[in-house]
């Protein structure tokens, strides 16, 4: 009974943890976490896009492009999420950036499951509307964060 307890213990106080420190922000972690996923995913195969779903997206950027934005955006996030309330001034505008980024990164990938779709003929992808929806909610992250940074404080108004 008692390593039972420890074990539930073991898992369940990370969790909580996670969540008491990043609060409102868990979205905002959970896209960075999979833009750092996609750029470490195409370093080890380089070829997995111009394979897949989203080979368009090599019609606008390059393999090595995609692996510098996606890691060097996602550690920057990573680090303005861990840091907090600690950077008053650019901790929000890390956070709205990457938010922005991040907007832009989801719209283009929607967009080539699109123009897959529109060029080979096949039925659409259910990743359009998942895209699509990391699109807006990443807009939503960086109104957030910008109005946390400034506005909020100023107003009293909290989100």
């Amino acid at each position: 009974m008692r390593l039972l307890s420890n074990v539930e213990y073991a898992v369940e106080w990370p969790v909580k943890a996670l969540i008491r420190h990043f609060e409102s922000r868990l979205f905002e972690l959970a896209t960075t976490i999979m833009m750092l996923g996609i750029g470490l995913f195409v370093v080890l195969w380089p070829r997995s896009i111009e394979a897949g779903a989203f080979r368009y997206l090599l019609t606008v950027v390059s393999a090595e492009t995609i692996v510098g934005v996606y890691v060097t955006i996602g550690v920057a996030r990573i680090a303005a999420l861990i840091a907090n309330g600690h950077w008053k001034f650019y901790g929000p505008v890390i956070r709205a950036a990457g938010a922005l980024v991040g907007a832009v990164v989801w719209a283009q990938m929607a967009a080539a499951l699109v123009l897959l779709f529109e060029v080979n003929g096949t039925p659409p992808s259910v990743g359009i509307p998942v895209y699509s929806v990391l699109a807006f909610f990443e807009l939503i992250s960086m109104y957030r964060a910008l109005a946390r940074g400034y506005v909020g404080k100023n107003s009293g108004k909290t989100w």
